[in-house]
């Protein structure tokens, strides 16, 4: 499905951008359909960077990425929108993620505006229920918050959510369970787990403790 090849990816830095720094050097690794594979490194190693270039947020400075063979440097602004149908990220920090003056019912519905113009309000509603109560999210106890009020896990679920309200394919998941407590760290991974077993292909990028790693490649 993805495959990195001789990926690198450098800035300018120093006193007139006189110095090259590489944020990512010649990295190469392929993901297949419904696999879960995880990028393990210290902070700073570039597992960020990463998926950046992967949702096209940051461009490849050599090397490719290609999605189902298609070098995705050559996807046109007229057809990215089809590109985030299928591939979409989640990171870090979910409170940075929503704009804070928006309560979800918002969110969800520039989804709707942008992507699913012609589907009926009725369908949508249905799918969007069906979708959060995959998730584990109560409809009712959601829809009507501001992001502020949700926890951090409930956040990280309706972000998951808002992916694959797309029917994605493929998701980033950039250290999503960092600021998370333990039980809420587990419920994500499980839930994680259960979409893989759907046939969604996951790039983790899981957060590394003095003990070990929450994940390694799917096994």
């Amino acid at each position: 499905m993805l495959k990195l090849n001789d990926v690198t990816k450098s800035y300018r830095v120093g006193t007139f951008g006189g110095q090259l720094l590489h944020a990512v050097r010649n990295v190469s690794f392929e993901i297949r359909d419904g696999e879960v594979i995880s990028l393990i490194g210290e902070s700073g190693s570039g597992k960020t960077t990463i998926g950046r270039m992967i949702l096209k947020l940051s461009p490849v400075s050599s090397g490719t990425i290609e999605y189902n063979g298609t070098d995705i440097s050559t996807i046109r602004k007229a057809d990215l929108k089809d590109y985030y149908r299928e591939v979409q990220g989640v990171f870090q920090d979910p409170f940075s993620s929503c704009n804070p003056i928006f309560k979800a019912d918002r969110i969800f519905q520039t989804m709707r505006e942008e992507f699913f113009p012609r589907m009926e309000r009725e369908e949508w509603n249905q799918k969007l229920e069906d979708t959060l109560c995959d998730v584990g999210l109560n409809p009712q106890h959601i829809l009507n918050k501001f992001p502020h009020q949700l926890s951090g896990g409930q956040l990280q679920r309706f972000l998951i959510a808002r992916a694959l309200l797309l029917d994605v394919k493929f998701l980033v998941a950039d250290e999503i369970i960092s600021m998370l407590d333990a039980s809420t760290r587990i419920d994500v991974l499980n839930l994680l787990a259960d979409l893989k077993s759907s046939g969604l292909s996951i790039c983790l990028s899981p957060t590394i403790f003095p003990w070990g790693t929450t994940s390694a490649r799917d096994r």
